[in-house]
């Protein structure tokens, strides 16, 4: 394995060209806003897993807010040079579209496993120019520099690399009872961590060791070039879709009851209702409107009881028993009281389509997606007047003074 790092190979020339002379790095204090944005970032984190529909898991909302919160709003990287794909969760490119740098993310709280540790490890070898590779729940990070060439066909542990302590330095004679190490191994914990130990840890993530930023970079400038060689934009790409198909799905979702009652406005309630119960008949769901009537027609008869109500929920109508369970003892404890009313009656019949309105989100997310994505496309080539990009879309992304906004 060649040492790419040893004085005066090409790698370590190119390195010093690619460095700015205007280069600035950051000041103290810009390191305790690095810790200070890692806390946020899983402050927030904890909030959203509370609003999270059910079998989301938390790894997405991190490494997106990562991204934003982080990469972009703390250390200036342009949005253009981050990527967020599959065989690296978060890649930052050189002007040359090379990954230099990689970001692997777990749920925050996850603790890594031995597979885990081999499979990141493994997607190391796949770009020789990668230099740096971090891997984080949010609250724990590990730092691999990779300081020769990998090889496709040798298989890298963490054994492999040399376990740098805070500011450890080298060892006085080498080590010649192992072989050869292919970098170092760094750690940090994010509660116990110093500025001082903050910025040696993430140093390698100050953009201006691999972009020239001296100028701004227009929005839009700098366009990836999709090739063979460079299959990380289409991971990228895919990638992204589905992270926003999964946020208007959490969106649709949590809006959805909102929707229904008129909160947002009695035509939005009707146009929810209507298209929710056309959905339920063309995906073979009992129609609320239908069930309601069953409903009402059961608790007309002298001897109904919430075993019955249980039965045609769970065996005629095909809805999950658990549900059917709770529905039917509040639908039959609400008939017992004097003042219970059909309408008070249908309200709680909604638990029932919890997993069809889940369903009835993410169909909505793919198509709503599907048609901005056909609409862009459009733009790009001149087709459609530009709506939903660029200086268009800027008065709607500002909120107007006077805009209501919805409470969460």
């Amino acid at each position: 394995m060649a040492n790419l790092h040893q004085p005066g190979t090409f790698a370590n020339t190119l390195r010093q060209l690619r460095t700015p002379p205007t280069l600035q790095l950051m000041k103290p204090a810009d390191w305790e806003k690095v810790l200070s944005a890692l806390n946020d970032i899983l402050d927030w984190c904890r909030g959203k897993a509370r609003m999270q529909v059910p079998g989301e898991r938390g790894e997405r909302p991190f490494r997106g807010r990562l991204c934003e919160a982080f990469l972009e709003k703390v250390f200036g990287w342009p949005p253009e040079f981050i990527l967020s794909g599959e065989r690296f969760d978060i890649s930052l490119l050189n002007p040359q579209d090379q990954p230099v740098l990689t970001i692997e993310t777990k749920e925050p709280g996850h603790i890594t496993t031995e597979a885990e540790y081999k499979t990141f490890l493994s997607r190391l070898k796949h770009y020789p120019s990668l230099r740096h590779a971090y891997l984080t729940n949010g609250s724990y990070w590990e730092r691999f520099d990779i300081q020769v060439a990998l090889t496709e066909q040798e298989e890298v542990t963490p054994g492999d690399f040399e376990d740098v302590g805070p500011g450890g330095a080298p060892a006085l004679f080498e080590d010649l009872s192992v072989r050869q190490r292919v970098g170092k191994h760094f750690e940090l914990a994010l509660n116990n961590a110093t500025p001082a130990r903050a910025e040696e840890f993430f140093a390698p993530l100050e953009p201006t060791l691999y972009l020239d930023l001296t100028r701004p970079i227009s929005p839009g400038a700098h366009r990836h070039r999709l090739t063979r060689e460079k299959p990380h934009f289409i991971e990228s790409f895919t990638g992204a879709l589905r992270d926003q198909i999964a946020d208007f799905r959490q969106l649709f979702f949590n809006m959805f009851a909102r929707f229904r009652t008129g909160e947002v406005g009695t035509d939005v309630a009707g146009v929810c209702r209507v298209s929710f119960q056309l959905w339920c008949e063309r995906s073979y769901v009992a129609p609320p409107e239908s069930v309601h009537k069953r409903v009402e027609a059961l608790l007309a008869t002298q001897d109904t009881s919430a075993d019955k109500l249980v039965r045609l929920f769970a065996t005629e109508l095909g809805f999950e028993s658990e549900p059917a369970v709770r529905v039917s003892e509040s639908l039959y404890a609400e008939h017992k009281k004097k003042k219970s009313t059909p309408e008070k009656r249908m309200e709680l019949l909604w638990p029932l389509y919890e997993p069809a309105i889940r369903n009835f989100a993410t169909q909505t997310s793919h198509v709503y997606v599907a048609r901005l994505l056909l609409y862009r496309m459009g733009e790009d080539q001149q087709i459609f007047d530009a709506r939903i990009s660029g200086q268009a879309l800027q008065p709607i992304l500002a909120p107007a003074e006077s805009s209501a906004r919805i409470a969460p």
